[in-house]
């Protein structure tokens, strides 16, 4: 009789067991794919976002490589003098700053003279030449004998809206010990002077 009971008590006691392990089996099957799919999500969230800078960061990079690759490809590239001059004038906008000023000076420092004023006088002559690139030559004009300086300097002197008018039109007066405002064909006629007693 006892060991009935006894059998009894533990079949009981293994059936309140096996439901509550299949109880808790359900509750932990339940909440693990909830805690893979959030974890994935998460997981997933983090990872796209430095792919995405990463994938922005390295097109930037590309982008100037490319531009100072082609600038590079010019500079020593078989083009003569002119052709580079208006190559370069198409590809320098593209280049940051401090690129634009180191690529014009080489530029302009390979330029003969007689071949200055035909090769850097458009990007010279042109009032929306960038600031970087228009500093560098007129830097390189100054250093320029004055057969060649001074008709560039007088050029942009009379160049409607250009940003170093001004500043050209100071230094003609000097080396010219002139000032003759707007009347221009008085301004040529001191250069040509000047120029016949210092070509140099």
């Amino acid at each position: 009789m006892r060991s009935q009971v006894k059998l009894l008590v533990a079949v009981g006691f293994g059936v309140v067991l096996i439901l509550i392990v299949t109880e808790s089996t359900r509750r932990i099957l339940r909440v693990v794919p909830e805690k893979k799919a959030v974890s994935s999500q998460v997981s997933g969230q983090i990872n796209a976002a430095p792919k995405r800078r990463l994938s922005s960061r390295a097109r930037l990079s590309l982008s100037e490589g490319e531009w100072q690759r082609r600038a590079e490809g010019i500079l020593y590239g078989d083009l003569d003098d002119l052709q580079k001059g208006h190559a370069l004038a198409q590809v320098l906008p593209h280049l940051p700053e401090d690129e634009q000023t180191s690529v014009t000076g080489e530029f302009a420092l390979s330029l003969e003279d007689d071949s200055f004023a035909g090769a850097a006088g458009p990007m010279l002559f042109n009032a929306r030449t960038g600031g970087a690139v228009m500093n560098a030559l007129m830097a390189d004009t100054l250093s320029r004998p004055n057969t060649v300086k001074l008709p560039l300097l007088l050029e942009v002197a009379r160049t409607p809206g250009h940003p170093k008018a001004a500043d050209a039109t100071s230094l003609l007066e000097l080396y010219l010990d002139g000032d003759f405002g707007r009347d221009w064909k008085k301004w040529e006629a001191a250069l040509e002077k000047e120029l016949r007693k210092n070509p140099d």
